[in-house]
């Protein structure tokens, strides 16, 4: 296109953008009475960190004055002579050195919150006017009717959300120095009348100075109690590696972790206490902001763009989950907003269904700082308002390249979620995501039809790829793939009865292993919870063992229905090598080859499933140890516990690893050709580091099961062509039943 023609047609459509728009927003007025309270919560607000203050001050003087007066206790009585002046000695040295050790941690860790930082952010891409005057002509219009601040820069990332806010924070508190964050999902997923509401709300913030400025002060403050609270660096993990040495010396550091857990408990309860004070009148604040929204798009509009926003999230969370398995490949998929607005549109009646009614049944919570959905609804509903800018164009329109800005969004929103090691070769295009995201479709769609309410996770399934059915003939052959099929679907019921009390057995023996490991490292266990009729470690051991037992009854009976399973699955697969059967079906040959190559990964998986189900049933009590020593629960018993546990995990996962590095990984990976071992393991973590034990199990098991599922589905995609290369059409589920179990 010529410079001078796309000038022109941004020229037009600016033209149009503004004309559109019919009227200004009536000003939102609020009483006096309003901004008053407003005032008080402020200086409310404000002074909850000054008391924090004064307590630093407080402790201070207190190190101070131990240090001045307290001298005298390092002076030996003059008739103590002899082994007793070492040990006098000593404790007048911990008596008065002790406490200021422990005083100067406690005023470092007191002092640190008061220079915490947020986190780093994502990256994100900034626009200036030059960059897009369409975008900035429409904001600038849209801000003359709403009669809020200009902002001067405007960002883009890959949030479902919006937002603005002051460009340098406090430096910009008593000007108007705004900065518009636009999530670029929002953008691919809304008109223009949907998504010039969405502005017209966080526009509508800015809309009253005073108002403004004093949610600010609340909003920083509650969002700095919020981080010293929960975020811990390294100086915190190195007062707990201290604190777990060997010898005296860690009583000190066991005292100044307490103090510390002090110090946080009541930065707690001043955060609980600034967000009760807040929270009314944020929710208010929110109720004035839906107004601009409803006036700027209409009530009706207003509405199905919150319900539309919700979709969205619901898209964003599959998402994400397709987003998991690619980098599992290392792919990624290169527009990222495009893929949440698709997976929006795949969404299923019923999970629509779903939101809408999460959205009637939502209540406001007395801590909410946001109202319901519903109760939202219902106030723009009040408003009875038509909208003054009614254009149902895609809100795309507004960027000059809306797909090149959404690549390099997604490619900055992947740098900051993984880091640099994420690089433009391992994205997709949209052109391949779309046939990935098919073929995993059709996969886990045979899996459901063909596996129905097998659970690959809690009993992994045998396929006896040497089995005497290969070598009968056809027309035998035949015979058995329509006997086991009559079979399976006159079995319904008995195979979902069954499965489903296979993983409650599992759960139970989750639960008895995960109390039992408690109980011994001293922890209370509520024992209605997993069956006990009193919290003991033997108790939760006989449970356990019982439904170890009552286990291995059920998988009995399982093994004749997966006999069946097994039957269907190799008579098909015996039939595929038929040259009669072979001639109906387009692609044989690569048909027969992968069926070997997945066979061959079933049967490395097969060897290790003992592995599998050790890892997967230790890892719930491991995440219980962790989460106690997370919250300063320690003592030896638990120490032993946990180190018991890593041993178990890491001789496991070494074990894999050695077991499958010969299997090769069957499908597409941005590395080339890997084992099995190199896609799910790599290197396995020190014996005695928690953390990185617990990341590698949790990324093993995340690996392998999908793989197990995708797999066996597969396989299934593949039986299912020869059966109806041979006039068999798939077997048709009762309504009830449920899909194949894939773990989250």
């Amino acid at each position: 296109m010529l410079p001078d023609t796309a000038g022109q047609r941004r020229q037009d459509l600016t033209e149009k953008l503004l004309a559109a728009f019919e009227g200004s927003v009536p000003h939102v007025w609020k009483s006096p009475f309003y901004l008053f309270g407003l005032l008080i919560v402020a200086t409310v607000i404000l002074l909850l960190p000054l008391v924090y203050l004064g307590l630093i001050v407080l402790t201070g003087y207190g190190l101070y004055y131990h240090i001045l007066n307290h001298v005298d206790i390092l002076d030996m009585p003059a008739r103590i002579h002899g082994r007793g002046v070492i040990g006098i000695m000593t404790l007048r040295l911990a008596a008065y050195f002790g406490p200021i050790l422990i005083g100067m941690i406690l005023l470092v860790f007191m002092i640190k919150p008061l220079f915490a930082r947020p986190a780093r952010s994502e990256r994100r891409l900034s626009f200036v006017r030059e960059n897009e005057p369409v975008l900035f002509a429409f904001v600038d219009k849209l801000c003359e009717v709403v009669r809020a601040p200009v902002p001067r820069r405007i960002d883009v990332d890959c949030d479902i959300n919006a937002a603005a806010f002051f460009r340098r924070g406090f430096l910009s508190f008593l000007g108007r120095d705004l900065v518009l964050q636009i999530g670029a999902p929002l953008v691919a997923g809304l008109s223009l009348r949907e998504f010039a509401g969405v502005l017209a709300h966080e526009f509508g913030h800015f809309s009253q100075g005073t108002g403004m400025r004093l949610t600010y002060i609340v909003g920083s403050v509650n969002g700095w109690f919020a981080r010293v609270v929960y975020q811990r660096d390294t100086w915190d993990e190195q007062l707990v590696a201290l604190s777990q040495e060997q010898g005296w010396f860690r009583l000190f550091f066991l005292v100044a972790r307490l103090f510390v857990w002090l110090t946080r408990w009541i930065l707690w309860m001043l955060m609980i206490v600034a967000h009760a004070v807040s929270c009314s009148l944020l929710r208010q604040m929110e109720y004035d902001a839906d107004r601009y929204w409803a006036h700027v798009c209409g009530s009706e509009c207003s509405e199905s763009n919150l319900k539309r926003l919700h979709v969205l999230a619901k898209g964003s969370q599959t998402a994400f989950a397709f987003i998991a398995h690619c980098w599992q490949e290392r792919r990624l998929p290169e527009n990222l907003p495009s893929l949440i607005v698709a997976e929006a549109e795949r969404l299923s009646p019923e999970a629509r269904q779903q939101i809408e009614k999460d959205i009637s049944e939502s209540r406001t919570h007395m801590l909410a700082t946001h109202p319901s959905y519903r109760a939202r609804i219902q106030r723009m509903r009040s408003e009875n308002e038509p909208g003054i800018f009614r254009l149902a164009e895609p809100a795309s329109v507004l960027f000059a390249d809306f797909d090149a800005l959404c690549r390099e969004a997604s490619f900055a929103y992947y740098q900051g979620l993984i880091g640099p090691e994420v690089r433009r070769e391992h994205l997709l295009s949209m052109t391949q995501v779309v046939r990935k995201r098919k073929v995993l479709d059709e996969i886990a769609e045979a899996a459901r039809r063909f596996w129905t309410t097998l659970d690959f996770v809690t009993r992994p399934f045998r396929i006896n790829r040497f089995s005497p059915v290969v070598d009968l003939p056809p027309k035998e052959c035949l015979e058995q793939l329509k006997r086991a099929r009559l079979a399976l679907e006159r079995s319904q019921q008995t195979i979902r009865r069954e499965y489903a009390r296979l993983r409650e057995l599992d759960q139970t023996i989750s639960n008895a292993r995960q109390a039992e490991c408690l109980l011994k490292a001293g922890f209370r266990v509520d024992p209605r919870e997993i069956g006990l009729k009193k919290a003991d470690p033997s108790q939760a051991h006989q449970v356990g063992r019982q439904a170890e037992r009552d286990r291995r009854a059920t998988e009995e009976r399982l093994a004749k229905i997966e006999a069946v399973f097994a039957m269907r699955l190799e008579a098909a697969l015996a039939l595929l090598k038929c040259d009669q059967v072979a001639a109906r079906l387009r692609n044989a040959a690569v048909l027969r080859a992968r069926s070997e190559e997945l066979l061959d990964v079933t049967a490395g998986l097969h060897r290790v499933e003992y592995l599998l189900t050790s890892l997967r049933l230790n890892q719930n009590s491991l995440r219980a140890m962790e989460d106690a020593i997370g919250h300063g629960h320690e003592d030896d018993a638990l120490i032993a516990q946990t180190l018991r546990l890593l041993e178990a995990q890491n001789r496991a996962l070494k074990e894999l690893r050695e077991a499958t590095k010969e299997v090769c990984y069957p499908y597409e990976h941005a590395a080339g050709p890997l084992s099995i071992s190199q896609y799910a393991i790599g290197i396995v973590p020190a014996v005695n580091d928690l953390t990185g034990t617990t990341a590698a199990v949790v990324s093993c098991l995340d690996c392998l099961f999908p793989l197990y599922l995708r797999v066996m589905g597969d396989l299934a995609r593949i039986a299912e062509q020869v059966e109806a290369a041979v006039g068999l059409q798939p077997l048709a589920m009762t309504e009830d039943a449920p899909a194949a179990v894939q773990p989250s």
